[in-house]
């Protein structure tokens, strides 16, 4: 993972993408599905946390939030939102060693990942090794990640003729665009390869698409001038969304993973 790339985008990251109704629509539906799996007054370990608004959530319901970031600039902005009473913050890059306060507050209920944060992880395997320990016997893992076939980018990027956004996701190495114009190398792994990379100590419990007929990140104000081609994408996803072949092609794709109990079990340090 990386700070750089973010650390610029920190300050007005919310007005550019947290704050979009698209973001908004797509996060309601994200932490719908993570609730299924949280018992009340869960420990949750959030990797990528950005501006904080997930891990905001979640405290709000009552829960407690390890939130984690490498980006210095995006935790601060997260601590301002959150409070110190409703969680705690740690830098952590997930290509690395977790620090020991991540062991200290655990063990954790869910790890938690969204908008394609696991993606800027160079070592997936590694990554999975890292977290099960900090994990209570058949917790899950959550993670939404940028999907490497994306429908409604290749319709756009057809219908606008821009060859490079039509193919920029086909190799496993490629390269996301933040919302300030610049890009970040990221990995887009299958759901085999991540399932392959979670086998030690994980099993695959659920996937979902998120998005499949709404757009990009930088398209969303273009859909949202236009509420009428906005509902039909909404309507569409919520009817047929979910539907082979289109779930397969969503923007960006959930994924849960369960631990198993075969992996040493977690204590509180």
């Amino acid at each position: 993972m990386t700070n750089a790339a973010f650390d610029e985008v920190a300050q007005d990251y919310d007005d550019r993408f947290s704050n979009q109704p698209i973001t908004q629509h797509l996060r309601h539906h994200i932490h719908a599905k993570a609730a299924a799996y949280l018992p009340s007054e869960a420990r949750i370990l959030e990797v990528g946390c950005g501006t904080g608004v997930d891990a905001a959530h979640f405290a709000a319901q009552g829960h407690f939030v390890m939130a984690t970031d490498p980006s210095t600039e995006m935790l601060q902005v997260a601590r301002n939102r959150i409070g110190p009473d409703h969680g705690h913050f740690a830098i952590w890059n997930a290509d690395a060693p977790p620090p020991q306060v991540l062991t200290e507050h655990g063990p954790y209920d869910m790890v938690f990942s969204n908008f394609g944060a696991v993606n800027c992880i160079s070592d997936l395997g590694g990554f999975a090794n890292r977290i099960a320990p900090l994990m209570r016997p058949s917790t899950v893992v959550f993670i939404v990640i940028i999907n490497r076939w994306c429908l409604s980018e290749f319709i756009l990027g057809l219908a606008l003729m821009n060859r490079k956004n039509l193919t920029r996701r086909w190799r496993k190495h490629g390269a996301a665009k933040l919302e300030d114009g610049s890009t970040l190398a990221v990995q887009l792994p299958s759901v085999k390869d991540l399932t392959k990379a979670f086998s030690k100590d994980f099993e695959l419990k659920e996937t979902a698409p998120i998005g499949v007929f709404l757009p990009p990140s930088e398209l969303y104000q273009s859909f949202q001038k236009r509420p009428k081609l906005l509902r039909i994408a909404y309507w569409l996803d919520q009817k047929i969304g979910r539907v082979w072949p289109f779930s397969k092609l969503g923007d960006h794709s959930l994924l849960v993973f369960q631990r198993t109990e075969t992996c040493p079990a977690a204590t509180r340090a």
